[in-house]
């Protein structure tokens, strides 16, 4: 699936440039059916990369997965423009990973952290060496747990969370503070992200001796706590909101990659059960019982290899209920709040007084007419 490139193809040096330090840059030529994810820089101006200095990999399947994809080109590093160089033009671009899309499929877009090279400053097509790594995503799938039943008429404690979902990434894509480059390639290369899911006691009411049906309300907060979500990010470079959905940065910028579906969700972006909302909600317990309203938590915490947190868990509670009465034969309620109204908006009026929608009496030609004679009789004329 990987192999060292064949030979190096110099696309430019920095001859008569007048910098302290000589440079040149070299395109690798992989071997037939394999491609490269960047070119390379020297030091000096003849030598070539050694062959292990960059890997290749292959452009075709390889049990029914293509590891590569199309990489673009949005942001221009360097150009080598005013410098007087006689090696002729050059501008260096990154390879970047495409805009995110909704595919269904599990898997992780990964730049490469390299850049492509072009001998001119315009704006360039997709070089030889513009491709990203699409690599299946390691994802172990476990049953989420159901909201549990009421066993007494006693308020119950909130049960512990399961993991259902485990997304391992590789290391270039997480912060472990304390931890650099060289501990991570030996001890811990892959990290694993994990999501466990809970649920917490919104409602409690006991009603056993109740002759009437009994209601309660209670102020639910459901969603990601901005403040909270931007220090786990802090600690982890992975980050997750209503807009990204879960991302975590790779060592270039611009690298994010998306693990929203990976991590158990249905979309990638835009999900509306990340916004933080305050909403109260409402539940009903008959007589001669007690009611619960659960609302379904969500726990994202870090790990090493050897099992170890990178940091806490980041928390938040997901807009999601479910209710449970003692005895198991009474039916409670739980009553939703109404949705937020859409706002109504009013045609704007036909001022030309041509359509049904048109302000009343309102005659555009009379009115026309009456301010051109006025205009007549304010210069005299007839």
């Amino acid at each position: 699936m990987v192999a060292s490139p064949v030979d190096y193809r110099r696309l430019w040096h920095d001859s008569n440039t007048g910098a302290y330090l000589y440079g040149s840059v070299w395109r690798p030529v992989p071997p037939q059916g394999y491609v490269a994810l960047g070119d390379v820089w020297m030091s000096g101006w003849d030598v070539k990369p050694p062959l292990n200095a960059i890997w290749c990999v292959k452009q075709t399947a390889v049990q029914g997965h293509t590891y590569v994809r199309r990489a673009e080109l949005r942001e221009r590093v360097w150009m080598d423009q005013g410098t007087g160089g006689n090696g002729g033009d050059v501008a260096v671009w990154r390879v970047d990973v495409p805009p995110i899309s909704e595919d269904p499929s599990e898997r992780l877009l990964l730049a490469p952290n390299t850049v492509t090279t072009v001998t001119h400053y315009s704006t360039p097509a997709p070089t030889d060496t513009t491709w990203i790594l699409d690599v299946p995503a390691g994802v172990e799938k476990r049953p989420e747990p159901e909201a549990p039943p009421l066993t007494s008429y006693q308020e119950p404690s909130n049960p512990q969370p399961v993991t259902d979902r485990i997304v391992r990434v590789p290391f270039t894509g997480v912060n472990d503070e304390g931890r650099d480059l060289q501990w991570k390639v030996l001890n811990s290369p892959f990290y694993r992200l994990h999501r466990r899911v809970g649920y917490n006691r919104a409602i409690f009411t006991n009603n056993q001796h109740g002759t009437q049906p009994a209601r309660a309300s209670e102020q639910v907060v459901t969603g990601v706590v901005q403040s909270e979500s931007e220090a786990w990010t802090t600690l982890t470079r992975i980050v997750v909101s209503a807009s990204a959905g879960i991302a975590f940065k790779g060592l270039s910028v611009g690298a994010d990659v998306n693990i929203t579906r990976e991590t158990g969700y249905e979309k990638r972006t835009s999900l509306t059960e990340f916004t933080e909302s305050t909403r109260t909600q409402e539940m009903v317990t008959p007589p001669q019982a007690s009611g619960v309203l659960w609302v379904k938590s969500h726990e994202l915490q870090l790990y090493r290899v050897d099992g170890s947190a990178v940091a806490g868990a980041l928390s938040f509670q997901f807009p999601s209920y479910a209710i449970a009465n003692y005895p198991p034969n009474a039916v409670g309620q739980h009553v939703e709040p109404a949705a937020p109204a859409e706002p109504e908006f009013q045609q704007a009026p036909d001022l030309d007084g041509e359509k049904g929608g048109g302000i009343p009496g309102f005659d555009a030609e009379e009115l026309t007419k009456k301010l051109e004679l006025a205009k007549q009789e304010m210069s005299g004329k007839p």
